[in-house]
């Protein structure tokens, strides 16, 4: 079965974290020898890009499957339309929003070459199979070549057009990730420096922590949070940081309700120890730590909270390395003006 038509990811707003590159990131040109998929990605960087939470540059990405040229004044393009919005970090192109229109192009041709005319999209829900059968089964074989274009298969595509990107504009960019994976070395890139998989994160909320890439994504709210999920092997744990204008001792409060046995104690936080108070459920199962830690800031507090166990659902179980991961993170939590 066919994986979801739209992957929508336009919650993902990544707020200003490190950007030591300073300039803005040239728009994405084709400049590969196929003219077809010149006019593709073309359409989809003028069409289809403006549905997305915006980040620093729009990549196209289509997995072409089958073009039929037989009639230049008609030619069809059966694929997979996929692009991504992306933001630089360091030398890391992050994924923030993006999505997917499995269909077929109708294309022209021009004295420059060639042009989309129309599209056929395939339609969310009910109506998804029976316009992939179609759409992709007009072709003897094509709709098996398209039910095979999964997740994996476009992630190589992906990394080639944005590899091509990278290589066509000299940029120091080494890798691309998306949210809750490890990141992806780009083709004929350098080894990404050890430097430049710590992002240095810091909020007008009055707080900064440092993440390692390979270790944590990053998913924001706005600029009064802080929202990190574990990738790979350590997926489900997580980190988030919020601001509330109530004192800490009326958040506190609020909090406690939601815990069986809430336990509070003084705590510090950070390299430059950070008084906190730290509130935990002492009714939770062996090896669960769920702890909030509140820290009182004049006008208001910060309430940081951690979870080792899978994406906090009740009964699931703690992650190998989830301590560790969690505790070096806040072993960088720090109060910035």
């Amino acid at each position: 079965m066919k994986k979801l038509l739209s992957l929508l990811l336009a919650a993902l707003l990544f707020a200003a974290c490190a950007f030591a590159e300073g300039d803005a990131l040239p728009a994405f040109e084709y400049r590969g020898p196929d003219p077809i998929a010149e006019a593709v990605c073309a359409y989809l960087l003028e069409n289809e890009g403006g549905y997305y939470t915006e980040g620093d540059v729009l990549i196209p990405c289509p997995s072409i499957l089958e073009v039929d040229d037989t009639d230049p004044q008609d030619t069809l393009v059966w694929a997979d339309y996929y692009l991504n919005w992306y933001v630089l970090r360091n030398t890391t192109l992050i994924s923030v929003s993006g999505g997917a229109f499995p269909g077929m192009m109708h294309l022209r041709a021009t004295d420059d070459g060639w042009e989309v005319t129309s599209v056929e999209y395939l339609r969310d829900g009910e109506d998804y199979d029976v316009d992939a059968k179609r759409v992709f089964g007009a072709r003897e074989g094509l709709l098996e070549k398209f039910e095979a274009d999964d997740d994996e298969a476009l992630a190589i595509v992906e990394r080639q057009y944005v590899s091509d990107y990278v290589n066509w504009n000299g940029l120091n960019v080494t890798q691309l990730q998306h949210f809750g994976w490890p990141p992806v070395p780009l083709i004929n890139a350098p080894d990404t420096a050890e430097a430049d998989q710590i992002i240095h994160c810091e909020r007008s909320m009055g707080c900064a922590l440092d993440y390692d890439l390979r270790v944590f994504s990053e998913f924001d709210y706005d600029d009064e949070s802080i929202s990190l999920a574990g990738v790979g092997d350590l997926e489900g744990i997580s980190i988030d940081v919020y601001r509330y204008d109530e004192s800490a001792e009326a958040i506190l409060a609020e909090l406690s309700e939601d815990m069986t046995e809430p336990v509070q104690t003084p705590a510090t936080l950070g390299a430059e120890d950070v008084a906190c108070t730290r509130l935990e459920d002492a009714a939770l199962g062996e090896g669960v730590e769920r702890p909030i830690y509140v820290v009182p800031l004049e006008g208001g507090c910060l309430a940081i909270s951690t979870c080792n166990t899978f994406y906090y659902y009740e009964g699931d179980p703690v992650v190998p390395g989830g301590d560790a991961a969690l505790e070096k993170v806040l072993s960088t939590f720090r109060l910035v003006p």
